[in-house]
């Protein structure tokens, strides 16, 4: 008679959800591989996103971090739903290469849907349910918190502003904030210097602004200046061919066509017919082609344009008083009074849009500490069954045994590093605003806020050079914006 634990592992076993042994240490090792993987750019992906919500971000930003964030989610609820379902079913069920092919797409699309469903659940609930007074806060929060990672306030939270802990605070400030009586939110002086800031760094700074608009913006009315001599030199030519005409009918018509043809290409380009006799200097300050220079570079006040101007002069005569006309409109909206963040209200869009701002950090951060737990353990769990196998009843036994002890460590270290403050959480300013959360939202809120800022500085380093031996992938998936998708790859 041949026991259990003497039986091959190429033998099906009583209990045929297990499959053939053999069967399942190889699939457990190729699902060691496959939860490793994730996890490597689970946590790159971590790290990409400290980066990313510790600046100054704008909604195109935001946009990005919320698509990546949750096609992530989404693969990692597909991994689960492979493990737990799709292969014992496949291990269960004779099926062909096809089926399995679909069943694993099918599967993937749903989780995917379901993740991305379900974070957008919260959101949803939570800025359908902001009143106008938190709409109007979130507004604050979100500029104090730009103010302090631009640079321009200085925060004393007992870390330098490059500190893991110090960005991962900042990323959550504006959650923070909408318990603050009152707000947080820059005033007077402050205010405007904060918003003009913005507005520049928007821009790109000094050196963004003069490489990457200004200078382009010159090229780009360099080659109006010569379609301007092109459409002059084209009319003076058919006028020339007109006086040879001896029919004073057809010399009349063949002047008027020409006259057409060169009015009909300025009032394209500029709106309006030009003067023949403009030199290059007198064109690009004339105020038909200064008009159309704003237009090409959305400037919506009139600045004075004109060509060669160094990245100082650029930014003393171009972009600082731009900034300061994009500020004053900014201004009018944190100033406004709350009724206009009322459902209806002229800021109500701006306001939810805030609020997402606010708590997108919060979700994204906690789902990607998250699900970077579940898959290290998922990896670990899955290598220990390649290598004890379940092929006797020891060997499950013992597997169990490794499962409780990994569950026991993870839980333990998270624990642990959880409950140990930091330079910020030690902090001052991190110590008010966490006692103004407990008080309005409870610990519900102020505990997982705490626990992120205390465990963000042992995960981002790593996290970070595994990012960097990826090539330095941005999972931006939108061509359209500043950063290509899979930059580095």
């Amino acid at each position: 008679m041949v026991s259990l634990s003497d039986a091959p592992e190429n033998i099906r076993m009583p209990r045929p959800w297990l499959g053939p042994i053999s069967d399942i240490r190889r699939g457990a090792l190729g699902m060691t591989a496959l939860t490793g993987t994730y996890l490597a750019f689970e946590l790159a992906f971590g790290a990409r996103l400290l980066d990313v919500l510790s600046s100054d971000m704008g909604r195109d930003e935001i946009h990005q971090v919320e698509i990546a964030g949750r096609m992530i989610s989404g693969i990692a609820l597909t991994l689960v739903v492979w493990s737990t379902l799709i292969f014992p079913a496949f291990r269960r069920y004779r099926t062909g290469p096809l089926a399995r092919i679909a069943s694993l797409g099918a599967s993937l699309a749903l989780s995917c849907m379901a993740s991305y469903e379900i974070q957008e659940a919260i959101l949803q609930s939570i800025s359908s349910n902001s009143s106008a007074e938190e709409r109007r806060l979130a507004m604050g929060g979100t500029l104090m918190a730009a103010g302090y990672k631009n640079g321009t306030m200085e925060i004393e939270a007992g870390a330098g502003v490059a500190a893991p802990e110090t960005r991962t605070f900042l990323s959550l400030l504006p959650a923070m904030a909408q318990q603050v009586e009152g707000g947080l939110a820059p005033k007077g002086r402050t205010l405007d210097h904060v918003l003009t800031e913005r507005a520049i760094a928007a821009m790109g700074g000094s050196e963004g602004f003069h490489r990457d608009i200004y200078l382009p913006s010159v090229e780009a009315m360099d080659a109006a200046w010569t379609r301007y001599e092109e459409a002059r030199t084209h009319r003076r030519k058919m006028r020339e061919l007109a006086d040879e005409e001896r029919s004073r009918i057809r010399k009349h018509a063949m002047k008027a066509n020409a006259d057409r043809g060169y009015a009909s290409e300025m009032t394209v380009l500029f709106g309006e017919v030009l003067p023949l006799d403009l030199g290059k200097s007198a064109f690009f300050v004339h105020k038909s082609v200064q008009k159309t220079w704003r237009v090409k570079l959305g400037m919506p006040i009139r600045i004075g344009l004109r060509a060669g101007m160094s990245e100082d002069e650029a930014f003393r005569t171009v972009l600082k008083p731009w900034a300061a006309h994009i500020a004053k409109e900014a201004r009018a909206v944190h100033m406004a009074p709350v009724s206009a963040f009322e459902r209806g209200g002229e800021h109500f869009r701006a306001g939810m849009d805030a609020i997402r701002m606010a708590y997108i950090p919060l979700i994204a951060l906690s789902f990607s500490i998250l699900g970077a737990l579940v898959h290290g353990f998922k990896t670990l769990n899955f290598a220990a069954i390649a290598l004890i196998g379940k092929g006797s009843l020891a060997a499950i036994a013992l597997l169990n045994g490794v499962r409780t002890a990994l569950t026991l460590v993870i839980c333990g270290m998270v624990w642990t590093i959880s409950l140990q403050p930091n330079d910020v959480t030690d902090s001052e300013v991190y110590g008010r605003l966490e006692a103004a959360v407990a008080d309005g939202a409870g610990p519900i809120l102020a505990l997982p806020i705490r626990a992120i800022t205390q465990i963000q500085p042992w995960i981002y380093p790593a996290a970070r050079e595994i990012r960097h031996a990826l090539g330095d992938i941005t999972f931006d998936f939108d061509s359209k914006t500043v950063t290509p998708a899979f930059e580095g790859w």
